[in-house]
């Protein structure tokens, strides 16, 4: 038992996702031409390169002295109000951030750059309509830059904008037809609709035009994979790794497919060939996790969830699946059961991590704490598993009907539901009638 929340796709939007919150100094720090960045002021190339070095360094306070007195020799000048930005956004202030490309706005109202910018701002905060105002504007500026475009239905897709986002990337398209980075931004959306095929078609058109790049096809394994299109998902993984060998997004792809097609020794290998490129890279950690939970190896699972923990301390998963591990055992379950509290808090709109604290509970012995728990996850997600969990809790309390009345409701789910059909068996099944006791022997006279 163990969670695992569709990793891969994702992981996959996630990183498509990740460019909308940065804004790119360095870019924008680029003359045109050769003209000088701020104009009228002597070897001023040298302070830019300076500040953009300092921020590259994580020398904030440095940086954001340099940018600010850079931005007072010209008012106008859009570089050093991004690097302000840049600033607040790696001291996780996004609103400051917004703060300061307001400030731009007003002094340099005809900057797409600075719209664009302060829209990403908006996207990362969440605020949809404020963020499509801003790009909106971007546009108008230059409604052909295809850039902006991507940007915009990269935000729009976050928000589940998706025929929005699809339109904009299709433009981007039919603008830059040799682009792939359009193709690839409506392969994922397409994906998040649902559309399984013609997200495949993007995605491979992407493909096309960057052969030397192998995350389209990661992408197509990915979505392929969520459509239970198992085969072709393991195709796409190897013309990922036929682009580049070593592609650790590819290797993870293979393993969370090997999971998929319940075949989790071949998982445990592509999870640690993984591992051997990159010791601590979690996603791999948490595979090969589960793959040992699913070739029913608790002990071995154990060693990778601590190494992701140890890496990333908050990781949910992490913690809820080193809880399940320890529950299987029936090891340290005060840890367990700590453990699964922690991540049930983190995370109370997930019921599967509260059933792994009801389990935990349920194994330590705690019925009662057990069933209590349980019953709020029945109510949360009415799942067959979690119902005849509910049902087991329930027997060890010597509750028979009720016990029998969550199987059923398991069944009435899922009538094909294993456990539940079993403890059903077990529960209806009269005993055997005692054997007879022997005949006495004669006696002997």
């Amino acid at each position: 038992k163990h969670w695992t929340s569709k990793l891969g796709l994702r992981t996959a939007l996630l990183a498509c996702a990740l460019p909308v919150l940065s804004i790119s100094v360095m870019a924008s720090a680029q003359p045109a031409n050769g003209a000088p960045i701020l104009p009228g002021v002597p070897n001023q190339a040298d302070p830019l390169q300076a500040a953009l070095q300092a921020l590259s360094r994580g020398e904030l306070d440095t940086a954001r002295a340099q940018f600010q007195a850079l931005r007072e020799v010209n008012p106008r000048a859009p570089q050093p109000y991004l690097g302000l930005a840049d600033v607040e956004l790696r001291k996780n202030n996004a609103e400051g951030a917004g703060k300061v490309l307001d400030e731009a706005i007003a002094a340099i109202p005809d900057s797409a750059g600075l719209y664009t910018a302060r829209g990403r701002i908006s996207s990362a905060l969440r605020k949809s309509d404020e963020s499509e105002k801003f790009y909106r504007k971007a546009m108008e500026l230059q409604p052909k830059s295809v850039s902006i475009m991507i940007d915009f239905a990269d935000s729009l897709a976050s928000f589940n904008k998706l025929d929005l986002a699809t339109d904009l990337y299709r433009g981007a398209t039919t603008l830059e037809k040799d682009n792939p980075a359009p193709w690839f931004g409506l392969g994922l959306a397409q994906a998040r609709a649902g559309r399984t095929d013609e997200a495949v078609a993007a995605l491979a058109t992407a493909q096309r035009l960057s052969p030397s790049n192998p995350m389209p096809s990661v992408s197509s394994a990915q979505v392929q994979a969520r459509a239970g299109r198992l085969s072709e998902a393991l195709l796409s993984t190897d013309n990922a790794l036929k682009i580049q060998p070593v592609f650790l997004p590819a290797r993870i792809a293979r393993g969370e497919i090997m999971l998929a097609l319940r075949r989790p020794a071949d998982a445990v290998v592509e999870f640690e060939t993984a591992l051997k490129q990159e010791p601590k890279l979690v996603p791999a950690l948490l595979g090969l996790g589960m793959a040992h939970q699913a070739n029913k190896a608790d002990d071995k699972a154990e060693s990778p969830y601590r190494r992701a923990l140890e890496v990333d301390p908050k990781n949910i998963i992490a913690m809820n699946n080193l809880a399940s591990s320890l529950a299987a055992r029936k090891v340290k379950l005060d840890e367990a059961i700590s453990l699964a509290r922690t991540a049930s808090a983190a995370v109370p709109s997930e019921p599967a991590l509260r059933d792994t604290l009801g389990w935990a509970l349920r194994q330590k012995g705690d019925a009662n704490g057990a069933v209590a728990e349980l019953e709020q996850v029945v109510k949360a997600r009415p799942v067959a598993e979690f119902y005849f969990h509910l049902g087991q809790a329930r027997a060890d309390l010597g509750q028979k009907d009720t016990a029998m009345l969550a199987y059923r409701e398991a069944l009435k789910i899922d009538p094909a539901y294993a456990p539940a059909l079993d403890a059903v068996k077990a529960m209806t099944t009269p005993a055997p009638a005692p054997a007879p006791a022997p005949a006495a022997a004669p006696r002997k006279n």
